[in-house]
């Protein structure tokens, strides 16, 4: 099921007999980018896909190895009269990866596209990116939304959820079926907020205790980026908050880019925002 991307869904399928042979979709996770992908696949083919007409690649324990890309050439065919290929989470490709992959993109055989799908378009390879036309996806607005779950009405926390999902399908979704989780995100919203709270002795011992309950550190980024967002919308001026929603993006982009020390960039952080 798609919930919205009305605008991006009705020009892929207007263009779908000269689209480029290579789509990068970007934006943020749970938007539904891969659902449209599929969508536009089986427009373009007419038909349900399998494999090998359709290749599905996901990361393997937070990487999509250089072996996978492989695999795909091997499974690509000129006789095909349409093949896919989809990368999904195509930002955790490693360069060795990235660049097997460029030589694919660079020859092409026969009627295969390729779809990059991803929330951190600055990970793939500029050369990558270059021989890719990008199409951006965005959250969608609480009415979208609402009309997306209208099903979900009779929900005691209908309205909050919505919110807390702010705009990804996907996650609300989520937060429908399993009540609990829509309670534990609750509860990290409510963590984040009051870190902001709190002075630099406190932030300080805050991460000690992060860390030796060996707690997860992205998604709690996550959960802080998402709390500086409702706040920079109830003030659309401030630039502190722009500046310290930067400071935690880059931070996320780092964790997925190195093997860094997390409780140093952590405290490094804090010291910051």
């Amino acid at each position: 099921m798609i919930i919205g991307h009305k605008n991006q869904l009705s020009l892929l399928l207007k263009a779908k007999d000269n689209l480029s042979h290579a789509l990068i979709f970007s934006g943020e996770s749970a938007l539904g980018k891969k659902q449209v992908a599929l969508k536009l696949i089986k427009e373009m083919a007419q038909k349900d896909l399998s494999y090998p007409d359709l290749i599905s690649i996901e990361p393997e324990k937070g990487v999509i190895p250089i072996e996978r890309i492989r695999e795909i050439q091997k499974g690509l065919s000129f006789k095909a009269p349409f093949q896919a290929v989809l990368v999904d989470d195509a930002e955790k490709m490693n360069s060795f990866s990235q660049n097997c992959f460029l030589k694919t993109l660079e020859e092409p055989k026969g009627n295969v596209f390729f779809f990059l799908i991803t929330s951190f378009p600055e990970m793939l390879l500029p050369t990558v990116k270059s021989r890719c036309h990008q199409v951006k996806f965005y959250p969608l607005s609480a009415l979208e939304m609402e009309k997306g779950f209208e099903k979900e009405k009779s929900n005691p926390h209908f309205k909050e959820i919505i919110a807390l999902s702010e705009g990804r399908p996907g996650i609300a979704f989520q937060f429908f079926q399993d009540n609990n989780l829509f309670l534990e995100k609750q509860k990290a919203k409510k963590r984040a907020e009051e870190l902001f709270k709190k002075d630099l002795p406190e932030r300080f011992g805050f991460a000690k205790r992060f860390f030796e309950e060996e707690e997860k550190l992205f998604p709690f980024l996550e959960e802080m980026s998402s709390f500086l967002r409702q706040e920079l919308l109830g003030n659309l001026n401030d630039l502190s908050l722009i500046k310290k929603i930067k400071e935690v993006e880059d931070l996320k982009i780092m964790l997925r880019l190195f093997n860094i020390n997390q409780r140093l960039a952590f405290e490094n952080l804090l010291l910051k925002i």
